[in-house]
């Protein structure tokens, strides 16, 4: 297994502003702080939503782990995501991996 941070990106397009403001909102309830606690003594590094300039419906969603095996122990956690009813409709384009390139880190 590798050592290399590992990610996971969705490109998420919503059918509305709306749409995105109750995922964020979601989002927010499933990042308190303490699942942020658990999540970091897990091996999650970060959560971020960065919204589209150009475009209030669209956002991409970034996890960032420590290594894969902190992506495998987090999940758990973030599959009890789909236990709670969503109010929104989004489509999704998935990437997961490691992070092999970073100038500001020099890796």
């Amino acid at each position: 297994m590798s050592g290399k941070p590992y990610l996971s990106i969705c490109t998420a397009t919503f059918m509305s502003a709306g749409d995105l403001q109750t995922f964020k909102e979601k989002a927010m309830t499933f990042n308190s702080e303490k699942a942020v606690d658990y999540l970091k003594q897990n091996g999650q590094i970060n959560f971020s939503i960065i919204e589209a300039a150009d475009d209030d419906s669209r956002a991409m969603v970034i996890w960032e782990y420590e290594n894969e095996e902190g992506r495998d122990k987090c999940q758990e956690f973030r599959n009890s995501w789909f236990k709670y009813e969503d109010n929104y409709m989004v489509k999704g384009t998935w990437l997961r991996g490691h992070r092999t390139f970073d100038w500001s880190i020099g890796s």
